[in-house]
């Protein structure tokens, strides 16, 4: 994926490539594929695996329903947009482990069902703010002004849009890159 916002670049957790978001130009910092920070506490890393494949597509059988899982390194992180990112959804729990998505069949095959499914969201303000991207743009959830989900001619390549305040924010979809697909803005 290219265009004016840059390349999408990095291998899953472990980095490579070239680029924008995950990119890390060789190094062996497992952090150099992180696009970004969710509220959760938990990183967004790119939308790619450690074979430069669809992250989601490639490695559900070992996520859970917050479509997370952890890094070779250990560290949890997400890969998209989850529904257990804020304590007002229902699927957001802090005392019991999410289920596994090998054990959900709409978890394994269908990932906007899965997440627009398992959890509550609230369609106001886009999802309302559910992180923040390295380079300092925000991230909305799914929803566009109508409640809908994000269509492809709402959002530039890298996953974002102007909001109504006039800020440059990545957006959340149901299709790859999910969030952050290259540092914005890019070309519609």
């Amino acid at each position: 994926m290219g265009g004016q916002g840059g390349q999408m670049g990095g291998q899953g957790g472990q980095g490579g490539g070239s680029g924008g978001p995950g990119s890390n130009g060789g190094s062996s910092d497992p952090y150099s594929t992180a696009s970004g920070v969710y509220i959760s506490g938990g990183w967004l890393f790119n939308a790619l695996d450690g074979s430069n494949l669809d992250a989601y597509e490639n490695e559900a059988s070992g996520m859970d329903v917050c479509i997370s899982h952890s890094s070779p390194m250990g560290d949890y992180h997400y890969h998209a947009w989850s529904p257990c990112l804020k304590r007002s959804w229902t699927a957001f729990s802090d005392t019991d482990a999410p289920a596994l998505c090998m054990d959900s069949d709409v978890c394994l095959n269908d990932f906007t069902t899965a997440i627009t499914d398992l959890g509550y969201f609230s369609k106001a303000n886009n999802g309302g703010v559910i992180g923040i991207a390295k380079d300092g743009h925000l991230l909305v959830g799914p929803w566009n002004d109508n409640g809908d989900l994000w269509s492809c001619n709402e959002h530039d390549i890298c996953n974002g849009r102007v909001d109504s305040n006039g800020n440059y924010v990545y957006v959340a979809t149901g299709t790859f890159p999910y969030h952050v697909g290259c540092w914005g803005p890019g070309a519609q």
